[in-house]
C-alpha cells in the first residue's frame, strides 16, 4: 500500500476504537455505496459520452469550495468517480432496496469495494461513473 496524495473524507465506523492511535498514515479499507451509476463497455465508449472526467478518476466532494468566491466547505464523504471494473459479484436475489451488484473499481489512487443498484449487466474490464458515499474501518 502507499500514502494516498488526495484528500477525502470517509465515514469511519469504527473511530470510537481509534482514538488512541498515533498521529500519522494509517490502513482504511475503503467501501461505498454507489449512486447515479453508469456503466461503460468499454473506456472509448465512456470518452464518446462527452463526460469532462478521465476514465480513471475522483473528485472528493465536500473537501474543496465548491464556488471560488465562497471558501465555505460542507465536509461530505461523497465522491465524483470513473474508474475500471476488477471484480464482479452479482447477486440476483437481492431485496429490490439492497444492493444486487459488489464490485471492485480502481479509480484515481484507491480501489473502492463498491455497492449498488444497477439493472443492467456489469461485467469486468467495464467502466463506472457515477457518485460514492464512502465509508470503511481503520486498520
Amino acid at each position: 500500500s502507499k500514502e494516498m496524495e488526495i484528500p477525502l473524507n470517509i465515514h469511519i465506523d469504527n473511530y470510537e476504537e481509534c482514538s488512541e492511535m498515533p498521529e500519522g498514515p494509517c490502513q482504511v479499507e475503503i467501501y461505498g455505496i454507489g449512486s447515479q451509476i453508469e456503466v461503460y463497455e468499454t473506456e472509448e465508449a465512456f470518452r464518446a459520452s462527452g463526460s469532462p472526467m478521465a476514465e480513471v478518476s475522483l473528485i472528493p466532494i465536500g473537501t474543496f469550495p465548491a464556488d471560488p468566491a465562497d471558501d465555505s466547505v460542507q465536509p461530505s464523504p461523497h465522491i465524483l468517480f470513473a474508474g475500471k471494473v476488477l471484480y464482479v459479484e452479482k447477486n440476483s436475489s437481492a431485496e429490490p432496496d439492497d444492493p444486487n451488484y459488489f464490485l471492485f473499481i480502481q479509480t484515481l489512487e484507491i480501489t473502492v469495494n463498491l455497492y449498488l443498484q444497477y439493472e443492467g449487466e456489469i461485467k469486468e474490464g467495464n467502466t463506472v461513473y457515477g457518485v460514492a458515499w464512502l465509508y470503511g474501518n481503520i486498520g
